[in-house]
């Protein structure tokens, strides 16, 4: 049969088993997957402040999101809120 099974043989249209090109593809074909990957993920916005670690960050953003369940704001309300929050402490998306 050769490099080609027959639809007969697999129940579907033919595959080529075995192509040389092949080896090269796949690891360009992941390569263009994890960037573009990474472009999406690198746009993403953060809240940053000029001089405050991660830490801080996330321990502000937690105080933001405590203060907005207290008062029992859900939803795009709740989103507004916390940017509201974050704002007034001198962050900003980025």
């Amino acid at each position: 049969m050769g490099a080609v099974a027959t639809a007969k043989s697999i129940g579907q249209s033919p595959i080529i088993l075995s192509c040389p090109e092949l080896p090269l593809f796949r690891p360009l074909l992941c390569l263009s997957a994890v960037a573009a990957l990474t472009a999406c993920a690198s746009t993403e916005q953060r809240w940053a402040k000029e001089g405050v670690s991660d830490f801080d960050t996330a321990n502000f953003i937690s105080e933001c999101k405590f203060q907005t369940g207290l008062a029992k704001i859900k939803g795009d309300q709740a989103e507004e809120l916390l940017k509201h929050c974050m704002q007034a402490k001198g962050f900003r998306l980025r």
